[in-house]
């Protein structure tokens, strides 16, 4: 299988910082980031992001949503 990771296979990337882990408090957690989406070798990945929106005390999860934009 030829996979590739959108986070480095992203032609845009939008994220400053690639942390998906976050002990839901803001700066509370290790920047870790353990949430991918993996493509096959036939999808071009235009861009990625790591939506990071928080109340400045909680995240809503503790895990970060990821989000790739694909063309075929």
């Amino acid at each position: 299988w030829n996979i590739r990771d959108t986070y480095t296979a992203a032609r845009q990337n939008k994220s400053s910082k690639p942390c998906t882990f976050t002990g839901f408090k803001v700066r509370g957690a290790e920047c870790v980031r353990i949430d991918y989406i993996f493509v096959s070798g036939t999808f071009k990945v235009h861009s990625f992001d790591i939506i990071g929106e928080h109340d400045g005390v909680h995240y809503p999860s503790d895990h970060l949503p990821v989000v790739a934009e694909l063309g075929w």
